[in-house]
This record gives structure tokens, sequence and C-alpha cells, in this order.
């Protein structure tokens, strides 16, 4: 699978974040803070419906709001095109996949993370 774009609104530090990916290489770079990882964590969410880094959604959430999307639109291995979201609430998670609403552990390992970081790494 392939992510086209990832969007994030009010995930950790982000307010708003759009990002539309190469198929050939992706680069990120920035000072301490500036929400490198939160990128990875937003797409490692999608593929396990929880945190590398804390075992509270809500600490997804970011400080005075509600709740926070992350979308991803990505390829899979026959070419569609698919979206999946995912809406992290304080005390309630929801994810979609483009028009079929399932629990989160169907999508147990919909996107590699470690490829995804490979990708950002090379």
């Amino acid at each position: 699978m392939i992510i086209k774009r990832l969007e994030l609104s009010n995930f950790r530090n982000h307010v708003f974040l759009q990002l539309s990916f190469n198929r050939n290489f992706m680069f990120f770079s920035g000072p301490n803070g500036s929400g490198k990882s939160n990128i990875l964590e937003a797409v490692f969410f999608l593929s396990y419906a929880k945190s590398f880094r804390t075992g509270i959604a809500g600490h997804l959430v970011q400080h005075g709001c509600d709740c926070s999307l992350v979308s991803a639109e990505y390829e899979d291995d026959l070419g569609l095109e698919h979206t999946m979201l995912a809406s992290i609430g304080k005390k309630k998670r929801f994810l979609s996949m483009t028009r079929k609403s399932r629990i989160f552990l169907q999508f147990s390992g919909c996107f590699s993370p470690l490829n995804f970081y490979k990708m950002i790494m090379s």
C-alpha cells in the first residue's frame, strides 16, 4: 500500500497539516518538538488504532480541543484508491475506511509503519 495523502487536524501539536507523498522519497526535517514523530504516530494510529507512545488515546488530541482527526488516502496493491479516517476523542475512537465503517481490530496491519519509516529515513 502506498500512502498518497495524510491530513491531521488537532492531532498532538498539529492544528492542521496536509501532506502529499511522493511515491519514491519523503524527507522530514525540523527542530525538536516540531511534530515530525507525530506524523509517524498518526500513520501508526491508522494502522493499529493505538499510539506507539501512549496508551491513552485522549493524549493524541491537542490541548483545548474535543477531538482530533487523522485521514489518509492510499492506493492498495491492486491500484485502487481508498480513504481511511480516524476520529479520536478524549474517551471514544472511531475509524472508517472508504464507505465501510468497521471496528479498529479489523484494520490491524493495514499500513506498515515500518515501511513508512524506512521511506522517510532513506
